[in-house]
């Protein structure tokens, strides 16, 4: 399994699951083991909730988060449209959105949560 293979290079692990030697197959475990090592959805709404409970507790009345801000202090790659949707989930009927990409899910999402 993927799992198993992680702590391998890249071409070894896709040896020993596919008893094969292409490069253009080796790219694609290479992303499947990069994939999933990035936070999914729950994650990134776990510390967007402990971002917004901080600003709360620092008395603010609202925090304004820009998607690019966040996916870059997360260190992520290649996790705008899953960050853009954890923001969108974690939006409520008072929260103002700022800015909204053309496509909706872009670097350029800005939300301003109101706290209560």
């Amino acid at each position: 399994s993927i799992t198993q293979l992680c702590n391998v290079p890249y071409d070894t692990a896709y040896k020993a699951a596919n008893n094969t030697s292409s490069s253009c197959e080796t790219q694609t475990i290479h992303s499947k083991i990069v994939a999933s090592n990035q936070p999914g959805i729950n994650e990134i709404i776990a510390y967007l909730e402990s971002k917004l409970k901080t600003a709360k507790n620092s008395g603010l009345k609202t925090i304004t988060i820009c998607s690019g801000e966040l996916h870059s202090e997360m260190r992520l790659t290649n996790r705008m449209p899953t960050v853009c949707n954890a923001m969108y989930k974690l939006l409520r009927q008072d929260d103002i959105i700022v800015a909204r990409p053309p496509k909706g899910k872009g670097s350029r999402l800005i939300i301003t949560y109101k706290l209560k």
